[in-house]
């Protein structure tokens, strides 16, 4: 009787555990270190509206790799903002985790320095009010500025699934560790 009880048991998990993705994390070093170089890119941002399609910024990268360290400094060019948001993150190159992330932009300034706990501060230029932070994390993500940036470095095949813990600060919205989704994976142009 227990053993039919356990088969039913098994039978019940088993499209759980076919539904489950891998966990992308520091530790886990799927990278290929060949796309690790320096370097200089513009993405054009647009929007569709009906059928028609129009610009409303543009993002630098520029990727650095200083001796352990890889620095990626991403500016975002709004049509409709006058002053650009930047943002500027230092990783270990050894394992991808994060060492600081800062951004500046006309709604608020940050800096965070990752360690065995996250200290740094949250500015809102609005409200000029200044938010000393200090938080703990367990280890094991990403920092919310660079996954962007992990993801084009990652072996991306059809039918590659993934999650990815990424810590993110929002005063706003939900801070500290959470979930970034590779749902699926295409050939496309």
């Amino acid at each position: 009787m227990k053993k039919s009880y356990l088969i039913i048991l098994l039978y019940a998990a088993l499209p759980l555990i076919g539904w489950s993705q891998e966990l992308i994390s520091p530790k886990k070093n799927l990278v290929d270190k060949k796309w690790i170089h320096n370097e200089n890119y513009q993405m054009e941002w647009t929007m569709l509206r009906d059928t028609s399609k129009f610009t409303i910024g543009f993002v630098d990268t520029k990727v650095d790799v200083l001796g352990d360290k890889i620095q990626v400094i991403t500016t975002v060019k709004m049509k409709s903002s006058p002053s650009p948001w930047i943002d500027s993150t230092i990783v270990k190159k050894a394992d991808l985790s994060p060492v600081y992330h800062a951004s500046y932009n006309a709604q608020r300034d940050m800096s965070l320095h990752f360690g065995t706990e996250i200290n740094g501060f949250y500015q809102d230029r609005i409200s000029g009010k200044k938010t000393a932070i200090t938080q703990q994390a367990a280890a094991g993500y990403f920092d919310s500025n660079f996954y962007p940036m992990l993801i084009n470095w990652l072996p991306l095949k059809t039918g590659f699934k993934a999650d990815l813990n990424i810590f993110d600060y929002n005063p706003k919205g939900k801070t500290g560790v959470i979930k970034a989704h590779i749902l699926s994976v295409s050939e496309g142009e």
